[in-house]
């Protein structure tokens, strides 16, 4: 069963706890995986005092950083797929064959006992499809069961309707369930409200929206662009996270992460 729908952001939050969070990006995920290396470089991302939250593209980029995942080698291991799938040369790229990949990629990378690494620190969105006057509703899952649990949870939250796999929807512990951003889409917001983030101030979106550099590039946000522009996409990501680190770090070096009290674009 899925949690009950809710409005509030980060469930699980504390006032003081530090809180990364991902946003959905389509193919800008590998800017979102630029910036997990240049964090994973400069901070222990283990420590307690961090959750991070994803929907969409920002869910896998959230696992991976917590999980310690190399971001060079999913780079490669995603390429090696890509090419093998013949993604660059196919008349719809990635279109209706996505989720495979995504699915075969995050079983070789994320080690046997994500789940247990990822429950209670990575809070994924997830939106839900019932046949009410309503029907989407967003639930935020951070409690995972097994290995497989956590990269469905995943896949749920990043499935575009057709253009994943080519199903309208996909089924995650008997829901129907559609991309995980796509309240924050329909409401014109990268995530919620800034209100719902409460008394925390601790709290950073990592939003590709904000690098100047990576939008002037207008890359489609789901076109299979080329190797080289991946890997561009990938090296501005890195020097933005390197960028966001050095402006934290200013005033006073942190040891660990959750020494620093971040502010944010929210």
């Amino acid at each position: 069963m899925l949690p009950p729908p809710t409005n509030s952001s980060l469930p699980l939050s504390k006032v003081g706890e530090t809180q990364l969070i991902f946003p959905g990006g389509g193919v800008y995920f590998w800017w979102q995986a630029g910036v997990v290396k240049a964090l994973q470089q400069s901070y222990d991302l283990t420590t307690s005092n961090l959750s991070i939250s994803g929907a969409s593209a920002g869910s896998i980029a959230a696992v991976m950083a917590i999980c310690e995942v190399d971001q060079d080698k999913a780079m490669e291991y995603a390429i090696k797929l890509a090419d093998e799938a013949g993604i660059f040369t196919r008349p719809g790229g990635l279109s209706g064959i996505w989720g495979g990949l995504i699915k075969r990629w995050l079983e070789e990378l994320l080690p046997e006992d994500c789940h247990v690494i990822c429950s209670g620190k990575v809070h994924i969105s997830v939106t839900s499809l019932t046949v009410t006057l309503l029907p989407l509703h967003r639930h935020v899952i951070y409690t995972f069961h097994s290995k497989s649990d956590l990269i469905d949870a995943c896949l749920a939250s990043v499935h575009i309707p057709f253009f994943i796999d080519g199903y309208f929807s996909h089924e995650y512990r008997g829901v129907k369930c559609l991309d995980g951003s796509i309240l924050f889409v329909l409401h014109n917001s990268a995530w919620c409200k800034k209100d719902e983030f409460g008394e925390n101030k601790g709290a950073y979106i990592f939003n590709h929206c904000h690098d100047k550099k990576l939008m002037d590039k207008k890359w489609g946000f789901l076109e299979t662009i080329s190797k080289e522009n991946f890997s561009e996409m990938f090296s501005l990501g890195h020097e933005y996270g390197l960028q966001w680190v050095k402006r934290q770090n200013k005033y006073r070096p942190p040891k660990r992460l959750e020494d620093v009290w971040i502010y944010g674009d929210r």
